[in-house]
């Protein structure tokens, strides 16, 4: 069983260092899109009619997919928290009130995955577009989107079982 674990939490490392990887790409391509927007508007007059678009699509990536990364970071700190009451707990009470939020995190990153694919997918059977000038069928980068909740629930899945085994 302990076997079966190890790879699974593998996996879901690699797949949150994935959305990281990818978070910093979606960073990296939507600086460039402003940055190449701002030089036309002032080189030719006008501005990537996606633009806005695409660099607001690829803000909101970036945000989601490195969530589940951050959740379980190396350093232990990637996402900011608050200690007043854990600092004032016993190492076990602490340790129980820390297990109850991420499975409180789970259920509500899962719930905000579905949630979101359930968006995407009745964006795809509507056929809906964005009223940009690009007309981007809506579902692709909502699919995208839902993705990183789906890591965010990994992540804390992960975070669970390895809290339940204990200090390694």
């Amino acid at each position: 069983m302990k076997a079966i674990f190890d790879k699974l939490l593998r996996f879901i490392d690699r797949a949150t260092l994935f959305g990281a990887w990818g978070a910093i790409a979606a960073i990296f391509l939507g600086f460039w899109i402003i940055i190449i927007d701002i030089l036309m508007r002032i080189l030719v007059g006008s501005s990537l009619s996606f633009g806005l678009e695409y660099s607001g699509y690829l803000v909101a990536i970036s945000f989601f997919w490195g969530a589940g990364w951050a959740l379980n970071s190396p350093s232990g700190d990637g996402h900011i928290r608050v200690n007043l009451l854990m600092e004032r707990l016993s190492l076990r009470r602490a340790r129980q009130l820390d297990l109850f939020a991420s499975v409180i995190g789970l259920m509500m990153a899962a719930l905000l995955g579905w949630a979101m694919i359930d968006w995407a997918l009745g964006s795809m059977a509507l056929g809906a577009r964005s009223f940009y000038p690009s007309a981007t069928q809506l579902f692709w980068p909502q699919i995208l989107l839902a993705l990183g909740p789906c890591l965010l629930a990994l992540a804390f899945f992960a975070k669970i079982i390895r809290m339940m085994r204990g200090p390694e």
